[in-house]
């Protein structure tokens, strides 16, 4: 893949928005250790040229979905998270989950697309007028449940069910989400900070995942690149079309020489079979006084051979 492609982060980027502080040694994961730097004041500090490297990884895996045209859902409930992740999946026209994660999301994906189902149709119906001959307190009730189903399952309209991957913000938070991707397949994009095990997920960025600034630094990144992606198929897309017209364009300019052709032989045909016509026209009375002789003889030799069969067949009766 060309490095044009990708975005570029700096680790002084990284630096001023404070993604190497972690969390304090007493919610400490020992199983994040190769990823520190150093523990100050007993606060973790994060080897920002490893959050660089496993970011740029993470970057370039999110890419190649994109490119192929597969479908990133972002995960981030938290009060810190929750405006960032819906601005960055709307931007990379990824799918999102920013207030409450619903149990079953991707493994009972049947009967949340029920509830979707019914959140669309309902907002139809709301907006054409059809609750119209509803009370004033019924109508207060279906709004307040339409908002409900809005706040929790708006980030998600048009999804399959089956994402190409997760990014998760809070992996301790989004437990839930984690366990429903591991469980059929899907693998997870996560910010892990100090307290997290980094082996819950496969594309772990070691990072401060409470900080505004560094949680929408690592995500715009991340959904540039997710963008970058996308515009690869589009123009793969127009590629492909372009193809498809020029083929089109070929079989018709094909098809209208073949009409040409059979329209020139059938105009030929015609003008000899008048030509043909013409010429009988033109013969003299005594050339057709003896062509009708000819003409009868051909007939009675027909009948004869008819006679013959018909009495051959009486004898060897």
């Amino acid at each position: 893949m060309k490095k044009k492609l990708l975005p570029d982060i700096s680790l002084k980027d990284l630096l001023e928005v404070g993604c190497h502080f972690g969390h304090t040694t007493s919610r400490f994961n020992p199983k994040i250790k190769p990823y520190i730097y150093t523990i100050k004041n007993k606060v973790v500090i994060f080897d920002l040229a490893q959050t660089k490297e496993k970011l740029e990884e993470a970057a370039k895996f999110l890419f190649k979905i994109a490119a192929q045209g597969g479908e990133i859902v972002l995960v981030g409930t938290k009060r810190q998270a929750a405006e960032v992740v819906k601005e960055e999946a709307i931007k990379s026209k990824s799918f999102y989950v920013n207030s409450r994660w619903w149990g079953g999301t991707l493994t009972n994906w049947k009967e949340i697309s029920k509830r979707l189902e019914l959140l669309i149709e309902s907002e139809k119906k709301l907006a054409e007028g059809g609750f119209d001959h509803y009370t004033k307190l019924e109508r207060l009730k279906i709004e307040r449940k339409l908002q409900r189903l809005h706040h929790f399952l708006s980030g998600l309209i048009g999804f399959s069910g089956r994402p190409a991957a997760l990014v998760v913000i809070d992996v301790k938070k989004e437990a839930t989400a984690v366990k429903e991707a591991h469980l059929i397949g899907v693998p997870v994009v996560a910010i892990v900070d100090s307290n997290i095990d980094p082996e819950l997920v496969d594309y772990p960025i070691p990072a401060n995942d409470d900080a505004v600034a560094s949680i929408k630094l690592i995500l715009s990144f991340l959904s540039k690149a997710i963008q970058t992606g996308r515009q690869e198929t589009e123009k793969k897309g127009a590629k492909k079309s372009s193809k498809k017209e020029n083929e089109e364009e070929e079989k018709q300019t094909e098809d209208t020489k073949t009409k040409v052709k059979t329209e020139k032989t059938s105009s030929k045909t015609a003008a000899e079979k008048r030509v043909v016509k013409k010429a009988v026209k033109k013969l003299s009375p005594s050339e057709k006084v003896a062509a009708k002789p000819a003409a009868k003889a051909k007939k009675t030799a027909k009948k004869t051979k008819v006679s013959k069969k018909v009495s051959s067949k009486k004898e060897t009766k």
